[in-house]
């Protein structure tokens, strides 16, 4: 498999997105090469085109181009887009509990 770019994320800080370039894709096992090192633990979001995955990093390892990360995916949202389109085409109601609310 050629090597796709993707941007990865770490939840729960600060950590800006960074690209990373997806180097192998077994699900629910992926893995990546990143230029900065992401704790193993580490809960982190990974996007391709329409698909968002959500995992953990397994490891990651100093390589010459970089790092090499391993995560397993825990959840896979795919058709993003197609979502989006919909939710734009379509003026969605605000239900009356919460329109009061604010």
């Amino acid at each position: 498999m050629p090597s796709r770019p993707v941007f990865l994320q770490v939840l729960g800080g600060s950590t800006p997105v960074q690209h990373a370039e997806l180097m192998e894709l077994t699900l629910p096992d992926v893995y990546l090469r990143t230029l900065r090192r992401v704790v193993a633990g580490s809960p982190v979001r990974l996007e391709l085109d329409e698909i968002l995955w959500l995992g953990e990093v397994i490891e990651c390892q100093p390589d010459a181009d970089g790092h090499k990360l391993w995560m397993r995916v825990e959840q896979e949202l795919s058709g993003l887009g197609r979502l989006a389109t919909a939710l734009a085409e379509k003026a969605w109601p605000v239900p009356a509990n919460r329109a009061e609310r604010g």
